[in-house]
């Protein structure tokens, strides 16, 4: 054990030697890699100059307006337009609702009402909704008199009788 702590106390006495005879050596050395840590500190700093007035002309542009506003805006802007939109959707569903209850299918059957000729004057006009609910008229013409009548339907039948142009008129609406 002492001849290693011998051995050792020998070691670092030989480095302390060899460095008192090298010491200038050693502070140039030392003056050098302050020197070269200098010129980095100074690259670094002119970098960083360099990207803050970047930065700063791209948040300030020359109108006076500030890259960060212009961002806020938008996303205010993006905001209101998405409230909007789903406003607009809620009125879109509301209306395509309110449309079913629309006159939407239409049909017309043309005949003569009477045997005694005169072409296809008398009509029957269904006019209903997606679920079958409206009107039909019918206007019947002869020789010396027209007749014009009108009779409610529900789900595509009338609580009247209906003719057989009536019924045909309901069914080709409801098909469309």
């Amino acid at each position: 054990m002492k001849r290693r702590n011998h051995e050792r106390s020998r070691v670092v006495s030989n480095y302390m030697q060899l460095l008192h005879q090298n010491m200038e050596t050693v502070y140039l050395v030392l003056a050098a890699l302050v020197l070269l840590l200098l010129v980095i500190v100074v690259i670094l700093l002119f970098r960083v100059s360099s990207l803050k007035k970047r930065f700063e002309r791209l948040m300030l542009q020359d109108d006076g307006v500030d890259l960060e506003g212009l961002i806020n805006n938008y996303k205010l802007m993006a905001d209101d337009l998405a409230i909007r939109s789903e406003k607009l959707e809620q009125v879109s569903a509301q209306t395509c609702k309110d449309m079913e209850r629309h006159i939407q299918n239409v049909a017309l059957v043309r005949y003569s009402a009477f045997e005694q000729g005169g072409g296809e004057l008398s009509f029957s006009a269904a006019m209903l909704d997606k679920k079958g609910d409206g009107v039909i008229f019918t206007s019947i013409f002869g020789r010396d008199e027209a007749r014009f009548y009108g009779k409610p339907v529900k789900a595509g039948k009338s609580e009247y009788n209906l003719s057989d142009e009536e019924k045909q008129a309901i069914k080709e609406a409801m098909k469309k």
